[in-house]
């Protein structure tokens, strides 16, 4: 029944390039209207907002840490300061959807709220700072060098306390 219904409302060649034509069309001015936004620019905005929260949440670190910020800023800074960049979250990110929530969410307004509390003179300083410390280059050497020294420590304070555990 479905078939004959489509062949009726389609009967030759030159409408299906129409309607093609018109599907396209009515595509593009989806897009171009920005109703719509393609993959590649939506992927491009999230990334580019990640990079503003971690750039944020290393501001709200030197916010927290200069002497001109009032107490109460500093502390809340610094708690929010240390939330972003710790591993244990509100929520674990394993639970599908809401994990991610506490990312997207609290930690955009907690940073909004430090910014809007903390004067004009110590945010511009704050960034200041952040910017150049992302600037620096990153040395994965030393990264890996920091790890393969955590792992020893690790395995040489695991071996005593195996050690100490038998009779």
């Amino acid at each position: 029944m479905q078939r004959a219904t489509s062949q009726r409302l389609v009967k030759s060649p030159l409408q299906i390039n129409s309607l093609k034509n018109l599907v396209r069309s009515a595509w593009t001015l989806c897009f171009e209207s920005g109703y719509l936004t393609r993959p590649r620019s939506l992927i491009k905005k999230l990334k580019a907002a990640a990079l503003r929260v971690k750039n944020d949440a290393l501001t709200t670190y030197f916010v927290a840490r200069d002497p001109n910020t009032p107490i109460v800023v500093r502390l809340l800074a610094l708690a929010i300061a240390a939330y972003a960049m710790s591993p244990v979250d509100l929520i674990p990110d394993f639970i599908p959807i809401v994990g991610y929530l506490d990312d997207i969410i609290l930690l955009p307004l907690g940073i909004m709220l430090v910014i809007r509390l903390t004067p004009t003179n110590v945010i511009e300083a704050s960034r200041a700072k952040a910017a150049e410390v992302i600037a620096r280059p990153v040395s994965h050497t030393a990264a890996v060098v920091i790890v393969v020294t955590w792992v020893l420590y690790v395995s040489a304070f695991g071996f005593l306390l195996w050690d100490g555990v038998e009779p």
